[in-house]
């Protein structure tokens, strides 16, 4: 029962995701035919998929050096063969390794840890929040002044005239 449900339920996403397209006025259809036409006209689908196998033909590490190492290792290792593929993903993994290393080293970075601020003392010269409380609280205080001031000459004229 449960994979009749995510079955209906990736069907309605599928559907959905088709819903979207055709209201955007994208054919999927006239895409995929694009896609695998191949390079039998010159159109941008054709430029971009060369763009796409240059950018995968260049590798990370330089073949050359890479092969030499390759070849040192093997040798201490009694190994005669070694496909051309291994160098190719051996060349990924160290290069998706360093991208994450470095993703990890950003995200670290971006972390503030302190430790040296605690040991130096900072010394205010001038705390401009106080300073403004301050004013504040003095205004209040004489404006409280004032007000009682002028309470008890009202009641004072309040009285004489009575």
């Amino acid at each position: 029962k449960k994979q009749k449900v995510s079955g209906d339920y990736l069907g309605q996403c599928i559907d959905q995701l088709n819903d979207v397209t055709s209201v955007c006025g994208v054919k999927l259809r006239e895409e995929e035919e694009l896609l695998f036409a191949g390079p039998k006209d010159k159109n941008c689908v054709t430029e971009a998929m060369r763009k796409v196998v240059q950018e995968e033909e260049r590798f990370f590490l330089q073949m050359g050096p890479l092969h030499e190492k390759l070849v040192g290792i093997m040798a201490k290792c009694g190994i005669k063969y070694i496909s051309t593929d291994s160098e190719i993903y051996l060349s990924l993994c160290v290069e998706e390794r360093l991208r994450t290393m470095i993703g990890q080293l950003i995200r670290l970075s971006k972390q503030r840890v302190d430790l040296e601020r605690v040991s130096l003392k900072v010394a205010l010269t001038s705390d401009v929040r106080c300073q403004i409380l301050a004013m504040n609280k003095t205004t209040m205080e004489n404006l409280e002044k004032k007000q009682t001031k002028e309470k008890e000459n009202i009641r004072n004229l309040y009285e004489t005239s009575t």
